[in-house]
């Protein structure tokens, strides 16, 4: 063999390992679609035939030989697909949602609005043109003159998370 086929073999070899690795990695992205509720599913962006794959591995008696070829052919599908947006769905969706999302950076905007002020209602107005500064300038001075603790300072700081959820959201 001369010493040029060597590299090229090798050169082969990486990228047959490389495609083989992507294709698990699809063929397990297809797995957690099979996991997903009906309704989470139906959020999903597939094709129909991968829907249509990933419902049929949902029949299937779980730990057979006919369940893991369905597994191999839904991670073939997977190759046609959007395989980048279907992966931020479901990191959505196994990560609470957009409304957990959304109530979490309705928490560190009421955090930073009650400990920076006007400087931080600035940045949220920046960055969302459509919020209603005067609104939100008075929420939070409703819940930073109320004791923290009680009962009356709890129901302020929700009303003011549901506003920013809102202002978040785009409503």
């Amino acid at each position: 063999m001369s010493p040029g086929k060597e590299p090229d073999r090798e050169s082969d070899e990486v990228n047959s390992r490389t495609q083989a690795a992507a294709a698990d990695e699809l063929q397990r992205l297809g797995e957690r679609l099979v996991r997903l509720s009906d309704r989470d599913l139906a959020t999903v962006p597939l094709a129909e035939d991968l829907r249509d794959a990933v419902l049929e591995a949902r029949r299937l008696p779980p730990r057979t030989e006919q369940l893991r070829r369905q597994f191999q052919f839904v991670g073939r599908l997977m190759r046609k697909a959007d395989a980048g947006a279907i992966a931020a769905r479901l990191q959505a969706i196994e990560s609470g949602g957009e409304a957990a999302l959304l109530q979490r950076q309705a928490e560190t905007w009421r955090a930073r609005l009650l400990d920076e002020g006007d400087a931080a209602l600035q940045a949220l107005v920046d960055a969302q043109p459509g919020a209603d500064r005067q609104r939100l300038r008075q929420a939070v001075r409703k819940v930073a003159r109320l004791a923290p603790g009680t009962p009356a300072r709890d129901k302020g700081e929700r009303e003011l998370d549901a506003e920013l959820r809102r202002v978040l959201a785009g409503e």
